[in-house]
């Protein structure tokens, strides 16, 4: 299997200098293509983009970001970028791993006919563990990661299959919110309670004579359908298929779950039969799952014939299929600091913008005597972070090379007017190059100005009610970079999120 390697965040990469990205046909394939569109063309029985809903979402039909790697400009340029987007593809027997910009160090020299990037040496100098990915995923996704091998060198296409069992206790429960899905299923009964057609053929057949009996048949629901048998029999087998470090039975015994699979065993115990897998698996892949309401099963009926058909998805049997996860890493970034942050922020979920729960807010009023109320506010805005109290907004940013611009300002000022607060903070994640020692964050503060530059005006700071000045702090999460165990990672991860938390509630300290 050909192995290539790219890095998220990235600008200018030379294609003279990396021939590979070139040669490569499973770039070639994704260039320029938006989550959207590549789910939209690839999407098939074993690809998936993370948060589900995003890939649908319109807003990312505009997003650059969402891209993996595209010519900045005309096709004939030398240069190539890739977006936020992190994770691992498989097509034809080619693999891709995306990479974060915070790749441990480890001996370049081994393997500088992989990388396709060597703008970042003191960071990217070889490929030793991406620990911030998973440190997110784990954070964010609660991901068992201690049982599966995520290192650079490991086999993608393995990386790839161990992530989907990973990811099964979150579509499970998600999906379980809504309890078990049920469908109406036709049965026979012999009795006098009718409550359905009467069966003539059964009732001469087997009643003839008896005036306490009456055949007749009836459609209810039950939860002991295909969808919930193929549930049911990729709960038994996951142990079975993926015994490696014990990650079957790992995932299993997540405690989100316990409950969930003791719902669908009781809903299926009836007529499961572990022989059948092959007829539930046919069924459930000729009918894929459509019901609007129940959206999270048609997610889990996927992720579930992934599980269950490894060997025939991957690309050695399949070469028209591509198959990966991918995920959005703002969206990551985002719900990572909103952990972080804890319950005293009101978070939008804005990188699902249109979807229910998003928590859209509105610019402007219009002030017609006899407009309709529900239609008169227009410019939609989707703030990041909102105290409770509306002391201040907090924006998170994914932006580690291209660093936050004029039009990122703008955003957080409107937020602020918009809330009415004259504090507002930038949050994101920092690639420490010597300046600060690892158990720093870095903060840098900025006034708003008034006046016109170069008139008559003087130029001033501007005061939103002449006593308190109108400030923004970006404030820069220090990302470890050293290379050192995932544990130690970790604590340090955690040492910096503190220090972060004390510098949005003092940030003059």
């Amino acid at each position: 299997m050909e192995m290539t390697f790219i890095c998220n965040n990235t600008v200018d990469m030379n294609k003279a200098d990396n021939t590979k990205i070139g040669e490569s046909g499973l770039l070639q394939k994704i260039n320029g293509l938006k989550l959207s569109e590549l789910h939209d063309k690839f999407g098939g029985r074993c690809f998936f983009v993370l948060p589900r809903g995003l890939a649908g979402s319109p807003d990312l039909r505009d997003d650059e970001g969402c891209t993996v790697i595209a010519h900045p400009g005309d096709k004939q340029e030398t240069k190539y970028k890739t977006g936020n987007v992190m994770g691992f593809i498989g097509y034809a027997g080619d693999a891709l791993t995306i990479t974060s910009p915070f790749v441990s160090a480890v001996d370049k020299k081994k393997n500088e006919d992989l990388y396709l990037i060597d703008e970042r040496p003191a960071q990217l100098n070889g490929f030793g563990a991406d620990w911030f990915l998973q440190y997110l995923l784990q954070r964010v996704l609660g991901l068992r990661l201690d049982l599966v091998d995520l290192s650079i060198n490991a086999d993608v296409e393995t990386r790839i299959f161990q992530l989907m069992v990973l990811l099964f206790p979150n579509f499970l429960h998600q999906a379980m919110l809504k309890g078990p899905f049920s469908t109406y299923i036709r049965h026979q009964h012999n009795d006098l309670a009718v409550r359905g057609p009467i069966d003539v053929d059964r009732q001469i057949i087997s009643n003839i004579g008896r005036r306490d009996r009456l055949a007749y048949s009836s459609y209810d629901p039950s939860p002991d359908n295909m969808m919930n048998q193929l549930v049911r029999h990729t709960i038994e087998m996951i142990p079975r298929l993926y015994p490696e470090r014990g990650l079957g039975r790992g995932v299993l015994g997540d405690l989100r779950i316990r409950k969930d699979i003791r719902a669908i065993r009781r809903a299926t115990d009836a007529t499961y039969n572990p022989y059948d897998w092959v007829k539930v698996v046919e069924y459930n892949r000729r009918n894929p799952f459509k019901h609007p309401y129940y959206s999270e099963y048609a997610d889990l009926q996927k992720l579930c014939l992934a599980i269950i058909d490894r060997q025939s998805i991957a690309a050695k049997g399949h070469a028209n299929d591509m198959y990966g996860i991918l995920f959005d890493g703002a969206w990551l970034w985002e719900e990572y600091v909103g952990k972080v942050l804890g319950s005293q922020f009101w978070h939008p979920k804005n990188r699902l913008k249109g979807h229910a729960g998003s928590g859209e807010q509105m610019l402007l009023r219009r002030m017609d005597k006899d407009r309709d109320a529900s239609k008169a506010c227009v410019g939609q805005i989707f703030p990041d972070f909102v105290t409770a109290d509306g002391n201040f907004v907090l924006d998170a940013k994914f932006k580690v090379t291209t660093g936050i611009s004029g039009n990122d300002y703008k955003q957080v000022l409107t937020y602020m007017f918009r809330f009415g607060t004259s504090r507002g903070y930038y949050l994101h994640p920092l690639r420490n190059d010597g300046k600060l020692n690892d158990d720093e964050n870095e903060l840098i503060e900025y006034r708003l100005l008034k006046g016109v530059d170069g008139h008559d005006f003087t130029r001033e700071l501007f005061d939103v009610d002449q006593t308190q000045d109108v400030t923004v702090y970006k404030i820069g999460l220090n990302i470890p970079s050293e290379d050192c165990s995932y544990p130690q990672f970790s604590k340090q991860m955690g040492k910096n999120e503190d220090r972060m938390r004390k510098l949005i509630q003092h940030p003059e300290s």
